[in-house]
């Protein structure tokens, strides 16, 4: 089968082969295997996001993303274009470390980052049922270390064909 090919829905056992001079460990539980596909569009979050102090209350300034930001919350209004209506909407944001704690959405606070894809320093969470298409959209991203940098290398939003991901 080729490596692009989707499985159908359902369970499937996937074995590994792993070899190599060192000890190999890993858990004896239940794992997910998983592919981050290509989206059918996307919206690049890049420009200047406010920023908020750590004391959650005054605004310090602005800051550029990507790049790096120093307090509690860093605030974007940005338009999600009516015609991505029935799309799955995904923001994807490449950190540094564990940097980010929350985003709220609309004023919707999704704790912990979950419902949430954790890759590595890579982050993906559908945001659909919290947008509004055609309309503009308050993101918040929730610094884990309000008094230091918190690194955002990649924001962008990913539109997806719900029978596709996520």
């Amino acid at each position: 089968m080729p490596a692009n090919t989707l499985l159908a829905p359902g369970n499937h056992l996937i074995a590994f082969e792993v070899e190599g001079s060192g000890a190999a460990t890993g858990v004896t539980a239940n794992a997910w295997a998983y592919r981050i596909p290509e989206p059918s569009a996307r919206q690049d979050l890049a420009g200047t996001w406010s920023i908020t102090g750590a004391d959650g209350i005054h605004d310090v300034g602005q800051a550029a993303l990507p790049g790096s930001f120093t307090g509690l919350l860093a605030a974007r209004d940005v338009v999600i274009d009516a015609g991505h209506s029935g799309s799955a909407v995904v923001l994807y944001v490449q950190r540094t470390g564990a940097c980010l704690n929350g985003i709220m959405i609309n004023g919707a606070f999704i704790g912990d980052i979950y419902p949430a894809a954790k890759v590595g320093d890579t982050l993906l969470v559908n945001i659909t049922t919290k947008v509004a298409f055609g309309q503009t959209n308050r993101i918040e991203l929730l610094s884990s270390g309000p008094t230091g940098p918190a690194a955002i290398p990649t924001i962008e939003i990913r539109y997806y064909d719900p029978t596709v991901y996520p």
